[in-house]
């Protein structure tokens, strides 16, 4: 490949990685969820501030989450339901 003028890829890239994967083991992907734009659905409580205005979300029927989901830090704003949101079935 040769890119002209001489010095110019160099000095355009950043950072290049790349990687192989030759087992199937090694291929995590499946395990792997996006949430955001890239889920359609929301799983179980998700952060309202976190929801993009496209995906259909209700607030929890309920006047105070029983069960924080892992690793959130107890909290009144983390137990006060307007901060959730649910899928909307």
């Amino acid at each position: 490949m040769r890119v002209q003028p001489p010095g110019k890829l160099e000095t355009t890239v950043q950072g290049l990685k790349m990687y192989h994967i030759f087992h199937g083991e090694f291929n995590i992907a499946e395990h792997i969820q996006l949430g955001g734009m890239y889920c359609p659905i929301l799983r179980g409580l998700t952060p309202a501030i976190l929801i993009p205005p496209h995906i259909p979300a209700i607030v929890p029927p309920m006047p105070q989450i029983p069960v924080l989901p892992l690793h959130t830090q107890e909290s009144e704003e983390a137990r006060d339901p307007q901060n959730w949101r649910i899928r909307l079935l």
